[in-house]
């Protein structure tokens, strides 16, 4: 896959698509006016979707709650232990997301494939499927890898023996610069720039900056990438400050939810603790979704990640 890596042509198909950036041009409006606003920052990710507020929620497909009833069942008669919860929270998801009147953009179409991979989920993948046929021919080629299938995770490892970071972790860190968002675009292309380097190998981030860090690792994977770094010692660096932040701040949301999704695919499943999955659980709406954190309203991308990081616990 050709990248587009002019700084220009970048700026342009990120500028031009709604699905990377989220305005604040609206919010400001809003504010002024005194109204909610309609739309929200989720932290920038590299390929995020914007989009109004859900304007309607569509009713629950009974069927479809039956369906994930018996496969419960099926499992415990098999003598599997699964927690029914997480069948039921992620039929609600996929109930929410094949109506909701907001878009889905490319980080919400790519957790719902790999969900569809781990649980051989037909629904989530046909809902995927009916949302990329929305994207532009542009978007679907410079994200072909991520859109395509086989989002493999790295092969599972352990923090057991790691000692964890020393300092407090700082969940609103970001840095000054874009590479946040355009280094796991750059992995893609298996070329990292001198700066991107720098970042993929920064051992003192946290919040989104450092869910986009473990981003830039799972993009390479995806591209079957032969970076020219120590992986497994950064990924372990990685997944001892995503689990020191979730310790730090467990609230369940999008960050946290980032968090997990991308433990997972860093080959640190077995980190996710029970708890944050209560968490998790608990923050979802009746009607399927979940709200960006405990103040907001519904949104498509963190309902995607909490997909992302269930597949992690199946």
């Amino acid at each position: 896959m050709q990248f587009v890596d002019s700084q220009l042509r970048r700026a342009q198909l990120l500028n031009q698509s709604p699905r990377f950036w989220i305005g604040h041009g609206r919010d400001v409006e809003d504010r002024r006016a005194g109204r909610a606003p309609r739309r929200r920052r989720t932290g920038l990710s590299p390929f995020e979707e914007v989009g109004a507020r859900d304007p309607g929620r569509g009713p629950l497909k009974r069927s479809a709650n039956f369906r994930a009833a018996v496969l419960v069942a099926l499992l415990a008669a098999c003598g599997e232990q699964s927690d029914p919860r997480l069948e039921e929270s992620a039929t609600r998801a996929l109930d929410y997301l094949s109506v909701t009147g907001d878009e889905l953009g490319i980080d919400v179409v790519v957790a719902l494939r790999i969900y569809a991979e781990a649980a051989g989920d037909d629904r989530a993948e046909a809902i995927a499927r009916a949302r990329q046929g929305t994207f532009s021919e542009e978007v679907q080629r410079v994200f072909a890898i991520p859109l395509g299938g086989g989002h493999a995770a790295y092969r599972d490892a352990t923090l057991e023996g790691v000692a964890p970071p020393s300092e407090v972790p700082d969940p609103l860190q970001s840095l000054d610069d874009d590479r946040e968002q355009t280094c796991p675009l750059e992995a893609l292309t298996c070329e990292l720039s001198a700066p991107c380097l720098e970042y993929a190998t920064m051992d003192d981030r946290w919040g989104y900056s450092l869910t986009h860090q473990a981003l830039v690792y799972v993009f390479a994977r995806w591209a079957e990438c032969d970076l020219p770094l120590e992986v497994d010692a950064e990924r372990e660096t990685i997944a001892a400050r995503l689990v020191a932040e979730m310790r730090f701040d467990p609230a369940a949301g999008d960050l946290a939810y980032e968090r997990m999704a991308m433990l997972g695919h860093l080959g640190y499943a077995a980190e996710i603790q029970p708890e944050w999955l209560d968490a998790l659980y608990r923050a979802q709406d009746p009607t399927g979704c979940f709200p960006v954190d405990a103040l907001s309203t519904c949104h498509p991308h963190p309902t995607g990640l909490a997909l992302w990081a269930l597949s992690h616990v199946r």
